[in-house]
């Protein structure tokens, strides 16, 4: 479905008809936002491409996925993990989450990928060892 309000809508429409106790998939998710909101409705597992695209095409990921390690099966857990969602959407300042190394202005930057993020990637390397790969 090409048009995100119709695709929510129907991922909507299929989430309240399956048990909350039963895992539920996506198996094509395009771009960010897909994920995003499939993840918001409740969708346990998503398949997706993206990330092999993504190296195909030298970019990162630079998304602040922090929040979602307090995500809890409770309403206050959903509501915070709805919350990440809408923040994430919000400080994103590129539409696709993502920023191209391909770019010379990496070749110096020691800065990881996400400030604070205590993920493998962000702790053991920098824009710059990344972007001479």
């Amino acid at each position: 479905v090409g048009d995100r309000q119709a695709r929510n809508t129907l991922l909507q429409s299929c989430m309240k008809d399956i048990p909350r106790n039963m895992s539920c998939a996506v198996l094509v998710a395009n771009d960010m936002v897909q994920i995003l909101d499939a993840a918001r409705n409740g969708v346990r597992y998503i398949g997706s491409a993206l990330p092999t695209n993504l190296a195909r095409y030298h970019k990162a990921l630079v998304l602040d996925l922090y929040g979602w390690k307090r995500y809890h099966e409770n309403d206050e857990g959903e509501r915070q993990r709805v919350n990440m969602c809408r923040r994430i959407e919000e400080r994103s300042t590129l539409s696709d989450g993502c920023i191209s190394l391909d770019d010379g202005i990496f070749v110096k930057d020691t800065v990881p990928f996400v400030k604070d993020c205590s993920c493998l990637a962000c702790t053991h390397h920098n824009r710059a060892y990344v972007h001479h790969l």
